[in-house]
């Protein structure tokens, strides 16, 4: 698999894995605010994934997309963090921490494949880590 594919498949993963845990966190969310700016968020991660997904096929690739017991293990870790406390800003921290990870593993990813990387791959991956960015500066007014 060259550096192209690997970076679509990092960037899916990586948007996936955002937009499913924003959708966990939002059956713990009673702030109307906070859960409007979630499902914003949630959008960008749909719409990248999707992007993401076109170049992956358009190219003959075939997209790797997180596996069960990834995305259970994150639904849970979420569920027993909230056991005690579902307040806004509890979850707003759950999501700075999740997405700074999110931000060091692209950023990872992007040093590794940027070599050779289609240049509208390594947009994707810039458009990806500008967005989840943002949302650690949008998250923080929660805390």
């Amino acid at each position: 698999m060259n550096n192209t594919m690997k970076l679509l498949n990092h960037i899916y993963q990586d948007a996936q894995m955002g937009a499913g845990s924003i959708t966990t966190v939002l059956e713990h969310s009673k702030d109307s605010a906070f859960t409007d700016d979630l499902r914003t968020q949630k959008g960008i991660y749909d719409d990248i994934r999707g992007k993401a997904q076109d170049m992956i096929e358009g190219a003959g690739g075939e997209v790797k997309g997180l596996n069960l017991m990834e995305k259970a293990r994150t639904n849970i870790m979420i569920d027993m963090q909230t056991l005690t406390d579902e307040s806004t800003s509890h979850l707003a921290e759950m999501m700075i921490i999740g997405t700074n990870m999110g931000v060091i593993e692209s950023l990872k990813k992007l040093r590794e494949y940027e070599d050779g990387a289609d240049p509208q791959a390594l947009d994707l991956m810039t458009s990806l880590l500008d967005h989840e960015e943002n949302a650690i500066k949008r998250l923080k007014e929660y805390l």
